[in-house]
């Protein structure tokens, strides 16, 4: 093991000389290697051969950088030569020790093996029995020589707090390992036995003091002792005050058998224990019963992270807001143990779309709750809050958005919403809104010329409700604005929306016609068609062109309905349309078994159908069936003009695939069967044409040649596509 050249502290002199020695780069600091380096010198210097292990270093390296700058400065080094040697001298004794009980505890074993040898030459002269007792002793010694591995995992400690004639508090955790109970010769058991906290202890680490800790104190680092198993040990968990080394010394105290901890080490989880107070200053730091430690024994350290997406807030008054989401323990009644915050917005209905992470230990019983705050320039307050907090169960990534209740704090009862989406990723998708023309609009009766564009807009319910209920507008676009159009307007720029999924959404689309100066005006808002989101979704899976008719904001003097010819397409984002059906089906289930729901929520819409006792939606789009491969173009708005196909019927020649299916009669309408319509009766059945006789055909032309009439003979269908068609004009139109 080596003899001790020098137990002594160095001289300062002498230390400044290692400082300057390997302080290669010349700035006035060791960095880790460097200070390895000094290390092995000074473990020459007392007077040992053997290399110290990593971890000793590290720890060593930690301790000494007060100021947790990764680096000794030379303020951090000249501790060694005065008291800073003495803890140095003990670590470095620990080590040889703990070294001399490896090279002791291999020989016993050597020594057991000849002893088992001995027992087996033994049970063959005087019998099994006596063998099996050796034996039995031979364990035992081993059992009570084993090298036990004690990881502690400290998180937090409730019910203390800085005083207020204080204004330092460094809380640490001092976890021992001692032979004998420390509580012998105490007087009383808040009194400080000052023999037993000098040591001498089989096992000791101390843990970091937190930051900027005022009140219960949290910690995120794991302490780690090893030490031989024997009997009469205790582990003696220890929370002193030691600001500068002048603290206020040991707070309060958590004592444990050895055979306590063996049995928490075999099954690790979260458990909350309850320490002994000593007699302090209350004015210093308040204490107040029960004092309770949040740790785990043995084991990983249990981690908790989740993300949570704040998508926005509603109805709040027209100030700047903020959102604050923290994670509380002891199911929401305990102390913020983590708090992020979004970005100020300004309101009623800000947008963050900002993604926040909780990371955390898992206790197991944490609870979140998000704040609304009001802020200026100067400092921010809490407005409002969740009403319910949610539980840590309901924070699983399951990929659905929820939109939650606010309680506001100043008594104003605003009905606040805040809506949060649990997942991985923040949830996003981009809608396309192709629309291509609109028949049966006009800005008022007297006008003959407009500027028409269509507006779509994501409300965060039924926008029809009008003072039953208020809408926020999500997110909004428009087409390009045509100006002086005279006749039925056709759009070429789509509307693309990047939306979220949340439960209740719905999407309005209004025909509009923006005024000469620029002035909006009442009219300027010409018809409207309102559509559930999880039904627009439906529709993007097919990206097909339909016709949906509006509802005129005011009177026209218009024959027909106005209608808006346009189709849905999702084009990009994270999430697929689905989405949306499984939020809304999960918001539908949540409030049918009981769960928390808008008071909202459950109010009939304008324009529902109450069928077998449940609102189902209803509005006036009407879907053509399309089969697959192509697409029904809009039928022309020219009054009086028959399909093609029909006038090629009628004329007796063969109608070609290709128009039958782009070309043919206008299909009837597919209505919903669950909105609780009656099916349509089924169209009647078209009679075909057939040929005239021969004779009657010979009369015809006959009667048609004294009247005028010249008669040319069949004509073959390559005369459609001839520059010579008379007709190729209007069939060109269709």
């Amino acid at each position: 093991m080596g003899a001790t050249a020098s137990v002594e502290a160095p001289a300062a002199e002498e230390l400044k000389r290692l400082f300057d020695k390997h302080d290669v780069t010349g700035s006035g600091n060791l960095e880790r290697q460097e200070a390895y380096a000094l290390i092995e010198d000074l473990r020459l210097r007392y007077g040992m051969e053997e290399e110290l292990p990593d971890s000793f270093k590290d720890a060593v390296f930690e301790d000494f950088d007060k100021d947790h700058a990764g680096t000794w400065s030379w303020h951090d080094v000249r501790v060694l030569s005065g008291d800073g040697w003495q803890a140095m001298r003990r670590r470095l004794q620990r080590v040889r020790v703990r070294g001399g009980q490896r090279h002791n505890r291999a020989k016993r074993q050597k020594e057991q093996t000849l002893t088992e040898s001995a027992s087996s030459a033994w049970a063959k002269v005087s019998g099994a029995g006596a063998a099996v007792a050796a034996m039995k002793e031979v364990e035992k010694v081993k059992d009570l020589e084993e090298e036990i591995e004690l990881d502690f995992h400290p998180m937090r400690i409730e019910n203390i707090s800085i005083g207020q004639e204080s204004w330092t508090f460094a809380p640490q955790i001092d976890l021992r390992v001692i032979r004998g109970d420390p509580r012998r010769g105490r007087a009383a058991p808040h009194e400080v036995n000052e023999a037993v906290f000098k040591g001498p202890f089989v096992a000791q680490v101390v843990s970091k003091v937190p930051r900027g800790t005022t009140q219960d104190p949290t910690w995120s680092d794991s302490l780690h002792v090893t030490f031989t198993k024997a009997k009469g040990l205790y582990v003696h968990i220890i929370l002193s005050d030691n600001r500068f080394g002048v603290g206020l010394g040991p707070l309060t105290e958590l004592l444990l058998t050895l055979g306590e901890v063996l049995d928490m080490l075999r099954s690790p989880s979260v458990r909350r224990l309850q320490m002994q107070p000593f007699t302090v200053d209350q004015t210093k730091v308040i204490i107040r019963p029960p004092v309770v430690l949040v740790a785990q024994f043995g084991g990983p350290r249990p981690s908790f992270q989740r993300f949570v997406h704040v998508i926005r807030a509603e109805s709040l008054p027209e100030e700047s807001f903020l959102l604050e989401v923290e994670l509380l323990a002891n199911n929401g009644d305990g102390c913020v143990l983590v708090a992020q915050r979004t970005d100020s917005q300004s309101g009623p209905d800000p947008v963050y779309h900002h993604s926040l992470c909780l990371d955390w230990d898992d206790e197991g019983d944490m609870a979140v709750n998000c704040k609304v705050m009001r802020t200026s320039l100067t400092s921010s307050e809490t407005f409002a809050e969740l009403r319910e907090k949610l539980p840590q169960a309901a924070l699983e990534p399951v990929g659905r958005s929820e939109r939650l209740e606010m309680r506001c704090l100043d008594g104003t009862g605003t009905n606040a919403e805040v809506s949060l989406h649990f997942a991985d990723v923040m949830p996003e998708m981009s809608l396309n809104i192709t629309i291509s023309s609109a028949t049966g609009l006009a800005p008022k009766s007297e006008a003959w010329t407009f500027n028409p564009f269509v507006e779509a807009c994501v409300f965060s319910r039924d926008p029809r409700l009008g003072s039953l209920g208020r809408a926020a507008r999500v997110v909004f676009g428009q087409t390009e604005i045509l100006s002086n159009c005279h006749s039925d307007p056709h759009w070429e720029q789509p509307i693309v929306l990047k939306i979220v999924p949340e439960p209740g959404l719905f999407l309005r689309l209004s025909a509009c016609s923006e005024a000469a100066l620029g002035v909006t005006r009442a009219w300027d808002e010409l018809a409207e068609v309102v559509m559930e989101m999880p039904e627009v979704m439906k529709l993007a899976q097919g990206s097909v062109e339909r016709k949906y008719t509006m509802k005129r904001l005011f009177e026209m003097k218009r024959h027909g309905d106005s209608e808006l010819f346009m189709s849905f397409a999702q084009v990009g984002g994270n999430v697929a349309a689905a989405a949306f059906e499984r939020t809304a089906a999960a918001h539908a289930t949540r409030t049918r078994d009981g769960g928390v729901a808008s008071p909202r929520a459950g109010r009939p819409v304008q324009g529902e159908l109450m069928a077998s006792g449940s609102p189902t939606s209803k509005h006036t789009a009407v879907q053509l069936p399309i089969a697959g491969g192509y697409a029904l173009p809009p039928q022309p708005s020219i009054q009086g003009l028959q399909p093609l196909a029909q006038v090629l019927t009628v004329h007796g020649q063969e109608v070609p695939d290709v128009i039958a299916q782009l070309y043919g009669p206008p299909q009837q309408p597919r209505y919903l069967q669950s909105a609780g319509w009656p099916a349509p009766p089924p169209p009647p059945a078209s009679a075909k044409p057939s040929p005239l006789p021969p004779e009657e055909l010979s009369l015809a032309l006959s009667a048609g040649a004294k009247a005028g009439a010249q008669v040319k003979g069949n004509v073959p269908m390559s005369f459609f596509s001839l520059p010579g068609n008379p007709h190729l004009a209007w069939l060109a139109r269709r």
